[in-house]
């Protein structure tokens, strides 16, 4: 398992887990569009997500972890920004997190 940090932007409005859900509903192809597999892929991870407060940090498996590496790695971005390096950083260096089961 991966751990992700929701950390806020500046201004406490907007956090790493808004941009990254904001990346995971738009289609990887946006030409052709979205398909039912794609769907399946992230929607789920995009409830985890938005369930998750600012300043707490969420669990992902390994699969839906790089599901969503591999969206911040690709983006689009409208900004160049070091605090979008930071998140895109922070995504990419996850901790990983071993959880015992009970």
């Amino acid at each position: 398992m991966r751990k992700l940090i929701n950390t806020p932007f500046k201004g406490g409005e907007v956090s790493y887990f808004d941009m990254i859900c904001q990346l995971l509903t738009r289609p990887s192809d946006v030409n052709a569009g979205s398909n039912y597999e794609e769907m399946l892929e992230v929607v789920e991870i995009h409830g985890k997500l938005k369930d998750t407060e600012s300043g707490d940090h969420i669990l992902l498996e390994e699969e839906e972890y790089k599901t969503v590496a591999s969206r911040v790695r690709i983006g689009p971005y409208t900004l160049n920004t070091e605090e979008v390096l930071d998140m895109i950083k922070s995504v990419l260096s996850a901790e990983k997190v071993k959880v015992e089961e009970a």
